[in-house]
């Protein structure tokens, strides 16, 4: 993706801030005892959809959501036949709107974090990718912010 480097750092930042505090919260954790634990997102969106749902300006669900013009949703990455990593057009499914809205969020930030660092030529149009950043960024506070204990714990200074 190619995202200015200030929003680079602050959906990183965000998403670090709520991995760790879904992490302290045993509701949010799966694993075995001695296992590396794995973040319980869904459980986590039954607390924070209808806040996201209500709260994110339309025009950031329809650039994530994909309902913009000319406008899927953030790629999703798949492992190719040829077992390289490949990024593909997928659709969100037909959850709730704030799911899908928080399941494009994780995707971009994975897409940032795992894809190509295309040149800004590669970009559906000037500025996409960190249009798409700042969307994710807005939905990872609001998801935040609708929930005490991830907040408290996330916004810490």
């Amino acid at each position: 993706m190619n995202v200015e480097p200030h929003t680079a750092l602050k959906l990183l930042r965000a998403f670090s801030r709520i991995e760790f505090a879904l992490k302290q919260i045993p509701e949010f954790v799966n694993g075995a005892v001695g296992e590396t634990p794995d973040t319980q997102w869904s459980a986590f969106y039954v607390h924070v959809r209808r806040h996201i749902q209500n709260q994110l300006p339309q025009e950031n669900k329809d650039l994530l959501l994909g309902t913009g013009p000319n406008d899927p949703p953030p790629m999703k990455m798949q492992v190719s036949a040829q077992r390289r990593i490949e990024f593909v057009d997928a659709p969100l499914g037909d959850g709730l709107e704030g799911d899908r809205l928080m399941d494009a969020a994780r995707r971009v930030r994975n897409n940032l974090v795992h894809g190509g660092k295309e040149h800004a030529r590669q970009q559906r149009y000037p500025g996409h990718d960190d249009k798409l950043a700042r969307a994710a960024i807005d939905v990872m506070f609001l998801a935040m912010a609708s929930h005490p204990e991830v907040s408290q714990l996330a916004f810490y200074d």
